[in-house]
């Protein structure tokens, strides 16, 4: 069992099942799961992959990086800052208070550089992080700090050498000497696997801001994943080894009796599912119940 603040430990419980594939890394209000390594960290509100462990940011700025064997501040990050990251590459990036580029190493080792007002952080891949321009472009900038600015639309996601964009239709897919178009798709964003095969969208017709369709980009073709018809997908981030890991809202938590200081109904619970993109099968890994938030899941 596992109490985030202010629930008592009999209102809660967090079931780990040990067979099938791991979730991705995710945090439960107290406790960042790194496979079967728990790690405690407060007050998280972003988490990324990267490698041997994840990144964040806790709620006063404050950069960390967690990996099985503890937790360290990197830095501090400008209020709304992202934090991008490659789970195949060491280095963690975000935006400082100066608005400045900072690239920390897992162990750290720090580099700055200077970018343009307005810059927005977009994504990384390998050794290199990509920053939107507040005109148009975008920057790709080296570990080694080299920079290179690029024209045209600037990429929702890059992986594995592939890159997406948003289009005036939906989104295109470039990389690996293809390209795919979707009509129709990526009104809430998009985001693609480690090793670029996947894209992971929104519905075309879908009003819920949740990525919760799958592609596979070398043929176009949609992942039927096998999830329950009653249970909502609030969040989903792509693991290793082509496992998509799915935070499923239920509808039915734990019901309190009516004239508590909790009120009479139920809060919600929600499962922690993990989905074999190759072989299109998924099994539940976590049950959380009677939580007020959902776990968040490292992208």
């Amino acid at each position: 069992d596992v109490t985030p603040p202010g629930l008592p430990t009999r209102e809660r419980v967090v079931l780990v099942r040990g067979d099938g594939d791991p979730p991705a890394p995710w945090y439960d209000g107290k406790l960042v799961h790194l496979g079967d390594v728990t790690v405690a960290v407060d007050r998280l509100r972003t988490l990324v992959r990267v490698a041997d462990g994840v990144a964040g940011v806790q709620d006063d700025g404050t950069v960390v990086v967690v990996t099985p064997e503890g937790f360290q501040p990197l830095g501090q990050a400008r209020g709304g800052s992202a934090v991008v990251a490659s789970p195949g590459s060491p280095g963690v990036a975000w935006l400082d208070v100066d608005a400045d580029l900072a690239v920390a190493r897992v162990p750290p080792a720090m580099v700055e550089q200077n970018l343009p007002l307005g810059a927005r952080l977009v994504a990384r891949d390998a050794g290199a992080t990509y920053v939107a321009l507040r005109q148009d472009g975008y920057l790709v900038v080296d570990d080694d700090g080299t920079t290179v600015r690029r024209s045209g639309p600037v990429p929702l996601d890059v992986a594995g050498g592939t890159q997406v964009v948003a289009t005036s239709r939906g989104l295109r897919v470039e990389g690996g000497g293809r390209t795919l178009e979707l009509v129709g798709t990526g009104a809430f964003g998009a985001r693609l696997s480690d090793d670029g095969r996947y894209l992971l969208t929104s519905e075309a017709t879908s009003s819920s801001s949740a990525l919760a369709v799958v592609v596979d980009v070398r043929d176009g073709r949609t992942v039927r994943l096998p999830v329950p018809d009653d249970g909502r997908v609030v969040d989903a981030a792509f693991g290793g080894r082509g496992v998509l890991t799915l935070v499923l809202s239920r509808p039915e938590g734990a019901r309190f009796p009516a004239r508590t200081p909790r009120g009479d109904g139920a809060q919600p619970g929600y499962d922690l599912v993990t989905c074999r993109l190759r072989v299109g099968t998924c099994e539940t890994a976590a049950q959380l119940d009677s939580v007020p938030d959902p776990p968040l899941v490292a992208h």
